[in-house]
């Protein structure tokens, strides 16, 4: 097998990526990349990873994908089942199959790039039968790769759309391996046992990602020449912060703060451990280095600002030793509990006679009232849909519970009925 011509370069201290072709730069993929994927650097990286490794493919049966395209000879079925067969495979292990959901990804990515370069392609014709002949095939392209694409329940987009939320009796078997006092805790790390917990608390209490709660920062912070506060104890809050070319961030990985800049406030418990664990953090060294709420505390990494891949590794590793803790227990479940949450408590109020006296002095709906308050405590657009998934999850939940309690008092008729004829 030939060896792999295409790779990755990264630039600007890891803020941006290049697609390399035996070290020289590729033009059209590196330009999709900084202009069609807005999204974060970590995103970014995916999505050049699946470009990089398609190209490798078509490198290696021979097929040049670009000149194709340039000349309208699109991807035959054939040449589409190699390619699918190929994704189904780990690139590190090629006789090791990938989660269906992986596979999934990667075809909805090489879609994606497949119909801005061809489109870019025809975009240079005139109107007339060519060009809207191409635009056909490649259209029908896109669509027979797309048609492979899973559309049960465990595919991908079935999965991102339906939040993984944790139960009651999921949060409190978490809890009793967590919280500080544990006697389930090592205590040969207690270090990271306060910073953990803390951790737990803000995603739980309100519902932030994971680049935002790694981007709480102490002290003063320059903001687009303005002078800003991340954490403010003595007004007891936080804000989440955009602040893309910070200086003080040096993580490969930058984790970013896709949301709106908002502003929460903190329980008195968690201002008392987090000034706790400000101590605790002192005595790191690190301050001068940089003003990050969270660190490393043990090993070679020791005083860095925690990774976002050493966060997941938290949650993996208490997933691994403790087996009842539920295996969806991530930052990103934890923050779909707190909205689920939250939705499920405003449809209470929003029936309350506060509640509808405040939906007729804003002249809301209820749904509207609802999706306001996600989308500020979320920090979504107010053009943004997220919001409806948590209001119809809950809309789902109470026709469900509703349409069983009817059927409870059917059947109760029903054996009424039948002892007539017993």
């Amino acid at each position: 097998m030939k060896k792999n011509r295409y790779g990755l370069r990264y630039i600007e201290e890891n803020t941006g990526i290049i697609i390399v072709k035996d070290g020289v730069g590729e033009f059209y993929p590196t330009v999709f990349l900084a202009t069609q994927i807005r999204k974060s650097f970590n995103t970014i990286v995916a999505e050049a990873h699946t470009i990089v490794s398609f190209y490798n493919f078509f490198d290696q049966i021979g097929l040049d994908l670009e000149e194709r395209l340039k000349n309208g000879q699109y991807l035959n079925r054939l040449e589409i089942g190699k390619l699918v067969e190929f994704f189904k495979f780990k690139k590190s292990n090629p006789k090791e199959v990938v989660s269906e959901n992986t596979r999934n990804t990667r075809i909805d990515r090489t879609v994606k790039y497949m119909t801005w370069l061809g489109s870019s392609f025809n975009s240079k014709l005139n109107y007339g039968p060519i060009k809207t002949d191409r635009e056909f095939n490649l259209k029908e392209m896109c669509n027979n790769l797309k048609n492979l694409v899973t559309t049960d329940k465990n595919s991908f987009n079935y999965q991102f759309q339906k939040p993984k939320s944790l139960s009651d009796t999921d949060l409190r078997t978490i809890e009793k391996y967590l919280h500080p006092k544990s006697p389930f805790l090592d205590g040969k790390y207690k270090e990271n046992v306060l910073r953990n917990w803390i951790i737990y608390k803000l995603f739980i209490s309100y519902g932030i990602r994971r680049g935002e709660l790694l981007r709480i920062k102490i002290g003063i912070d320059t903001v687009r020449g303005k002078k800003k506060q991340s954490l403010n104890l003595r007004d007891g809050n936080f804000t989440i912060l955009r602040n893309p070319d910070d200086p003080l961030e040096t993580r490969k990985y930058r984790p970013q703060v896709k949301t709106l800049e908002r502003t929460f406030k903190l329980s008195d418990d968690l201002i008392y451990l987090i000034n706790d664990y400000i101590k605790i953090r002192s005595k790191l060294g690190v301050g001068r280095k940089h003003n990050f709420l969270f660190c490393v505390h043990y090993g070679q990494h020791k005083g860095n600002p925690l990774s976002t891949e050493a966060l997941g590794r938290i949650f993996r590793e208490l997933r691994e030793k403790h087996k009842d803790i539920n295996p969806n227990f991530t930052p990103h479940a934890l923050r779909h509990t707190f909205f689920n949450k939250l939705a499920k408590r405003m449809e209470d109020y929003v029936v309350t006679d506060e509640g509808k006296e405040i939906l007729k002095r804003k002249e809301q709906t209820a749904e509207g009232f609802m999706k306001g308050v996600l989308d500020n405590l979320g920090g979504w657009s107010p053009r943004s849909e997220t919001a409806y998934l948590y209001i119809s999850d809950h809309t789902k939940e109470a026709a469900e519970k509703l349409t069983a309690d009817q059927n409870d008092e059917l059947s109760k008729i029903h054996i009424k009925s039948l002892e007539k004829f017993l």
